[in-house]
């Protein structure tokens, strides 16, 4: 599977230190792996490189750049990830901005990507357990495996 994680930034903190731990997972498990980060900061550049990710530096060259919005299109056009996950302290706008560049590069609208998921009965959380399902924690490790065997993801916010 072709996964593209977006990145605010590559310095050290815990979301950055958590999205290395993923991304050793997901290569060790056979995922092909893309980074972009958005901003300057390169601390964690060598972790993501020895992981195993390509590594997509820089994609603002400012902190308003619309042709950063351009670069981001392209590389999402180019690589073509089946998965996108985005991670660290990118705002809503840049969360909105992402979904709707990765809609029209998979050739779907962005209402489809937005509310494709509605409609359909699922159980999470304390109504899983009330409805006598099993909730469980797992690694980033089982989590990386699990991804190797789904057919599709939507991971969810919250």
């Amino acid at each position: 599977m072709r996964v593209l994680m977006v990145i605010s930034d590559l310095r050290v903190g815990g979301v950055e230190t958590m999205a290395v731990s993923l991304a050793k997972g997901l290569v060790e498990a056979g995922h092909e792996l893309a980074v972009a980060s958005i901003k300057q900061a390169d601390v964690l550049a060598e972790a993501f490189v020895s992981a195993g990710a390509a590594l997509h530096r820089r994609i603002a060259r400012f902190r308003f750049d619309p042709a950063g919005m351009l670069r981001m299109r392209l590389l999402i056009r180019r690589f073509a990830p089946d998965v996108l996950i985005i991670a660290g302290a990118l705002d809503g706008a840049s969360g909105f901005v992402l979904s709707i560049l990765m809609s029209r590069a998979m050739n779907r609208s962005f209402t489809n990507v937005l509310f494709g998921a509605f409609g359909a009965a699922t159980e999470t959380g304390t109504d899983a357990v009330a409805a006598g399902l099993t909730v469980r924690s797992i690694s980033v490790e089982d989590a990386a495996a699990q991804l190797a065997y789904a057919r599709e993801v939507i991971v969810v916010p919250g």
